[in-house]
């Protein structure tokens, strides 16, 4: 008896002519998904780093006394942080900021940077409201430190033991640099405590918010 046309199985040359199909589909889609995921971990790490420092600064004013965030650097990986301690009733002013034990903390998917005018590798800052577009005017703090005061504002050492009102944003940036691409989030927090966080849009050339 004739075997059934319709019940025959694929060909070898069938199942090639499949497979290398696939392989170029994945070949194809492959460097896009990884983007997004490349993406995903940056605006995660930029988030995570907003509500934290939107934390410190309502511990500040529930605690009545200074909170800051701050990083610090543990082998490879910069970590975020809040600093509870310090060596009086008033942290942030003492030399190496520290995590209090049970804290959380957050490992950035990317390279941190302040933005300042000494260096002249960074992004162009195009699209951002008035003020923001003038790196000589923001200044880092000692060890990458945003520090509220009971009344939610930003302060900086001012001398002497003294405390002021900032008087520039805090503004950086976590970004990752691959080749012919550049991808980043901005995060800046305003001498009031307002903070925001902008997209590098790529396609534009400006600093989105998001």
């Amino acid at each position: 008896m004739a075997r059934d046309a319709r019940a025959r199985g694929f060909t070898l040359l069938e199942l090639m002519v499949v497979v290398v199909v696939m392989f170029i589909l994945m070949g194809v889609a492959l460097p896009s998904l990884l983007r997004a995921i490349r993406g995903y971990q940056l605006e995660s790490s930029g988030r995570q780093i907003a509500n934290l420092i939107l934390r410190a600064r309502y511990e500040a004013m529930q605690r009545n006394r200074r909170v800051c965030t701050a990083f610090v650097r543990v082998g490879g990986a910069a970590r975020y942080l809040l600093d509870f301690s310090g060596p009086d009733a008033d942290p942030c002013d003492d030399a190496v900021p520290a995590a209090d034990p049970g804290e959380p903390y957050i490992v950035t998917a990317g390279v941190v940077q302040w933005y300042d005018n000494d260096n002249p590798a960074l992004p162009p800052l195009a699209g951002l409201p008035p003020g923001f577009n003038n790196p000589a005017d923001v200044v880092a703090p000692a060890n990458y430190r945003v520090t509220f005061s009971p009344r939610g504002t930003v302060v900086m050492p001012a001398g002497a033991g003294t405390w002021a009102l900032a008087r520039q944003v805090h503004m950086f940036c976590i970004h990752r640099r691959v080749p012919n691409d550049f991808d980043a989030i901005l995060i800046t927090v305003t001498p009031v405590g307002r903070i925001k966080l902008y997209r590098w849009h790529l396609g534009s050339g400006q600093w989105v918010e998001m």
